[in-house]
């Protein structure tokens, strides 16, 4: 088991990219005291581990399940409604991804869920641009006072973070607050309507070489929304090498989505490779 922080993708991705279970929270759920600060809105504590039953410890740990009542809320793959939302940026999934896209809604269908394919309203398409501006308003607040008062121990780009004059408005700042404000409780209201909703995790197997950690493109959107996410592996792509699928919830909805994930998971794990 291990603990990271993610403000992009840096749970979910390379828990994919290391056949993982990794577990992004809903913001806010854990204190990020003690964190290095990159962007408040998005700065996320969570959790790496081999099966699902290790998270829920952690989870218990930080008391993830303080109003749970696990009693109340069994899941069953047979008959539950399962979404699968390729988002925008669908056109940027490679081959391994697109198969074990595939391969899952085979998995779960034969399974007995309820599969549907579901398209989100355009709105969120602005997600990503709106975490953009954000990010860079706060990243620039959070380097300031570093960059004033040490400068040349600060990373170039981190030092370009404070000195560019392309930084974000206040305007900006203000519009892209309000307008990811209002898509949260629509995602919830979304994410309600099933038992499980199933997105990308990245856009293929992990890039090759340790330049290029690999692009965060299909976990943004759920970090600007706070949504609870959860990588589940069992697939693989070319050289055999993993790729996993999302189980994304609403905001609070964290132990459902550990429950969801177990029965979800052990399939893929079963039949993602066969």
């Amino acid at each position: 088991m291990a603990i990271g922080t993610q403000t992009g993708g840096s749970i979910v991705r390379p828990g994919a990219y290391n056949g993982l279970y990794a577990f992004k929270p809903t913001w806010g759920l854990i204190s990020t005291e003690g964190v290095g600060r990159f962007s408040t809105t998005c700065d996320t504590v969570g959790f790496f581990a081999t099966t699902v039953d290790d998270l829920g410890l952690l989870a218990a740990v930080f008391r993830l399940d303080f109003d749970y009542r696990p009693a109340d809320e069994p899941f069953r793959v047979r008959g539950a409604k399962i979404a699968f939302v390729r988002t925008h940026v669908w056109d940027q999934a490679g081959r391994g991804t697109a198969d074990a896209w595939d391969r899952a809604h085979r998995i779960l269908a034969e399974a007995g869920a309820v599969v549907q394919d579901v398209d989100l309203p355009e709105p969120f398409e602005r997600c990503h641009g709106w975490r953009e501006t954000i990010v860079a308003g706060e990243a620039r607040s959070a380097f300031l006072s570093k960059y004033v008062h040490c400068r040349d121990k600060l990373h170039p780009s981190l030092q370009a973070l404070v000195q560019s004059d392309k930084s974000p408005s206040r305007q900006e700042m203000v519009q892209a607050y309000d307008g990811v404000g209002g898509l949260r409780p629509q995602w919830d209201s979304i994410a309600r309507r099933y038992d499980a909703v199933i997105t990308p995790s990245t856009m293929d197997v992990a890039p090759r070489g340790l330049k290029d950690t690999g692009s965060a493109v299909f976990n943004l959107m759920w970090t600007i929304l706070h949504a609870p996410a959860l990588n589940l592996p069992g697939f693989t792509g070319d050289e055999g090498l993993p790729v996993g699928l999302t189980i994304v919830g609403p905001r609070f909805g964290d132990m459902q989505l550990l429950r969801a994930g177990r029965s979800i998971g052990a399939l893929f794990e079963k039949g993602g490779t066969s």
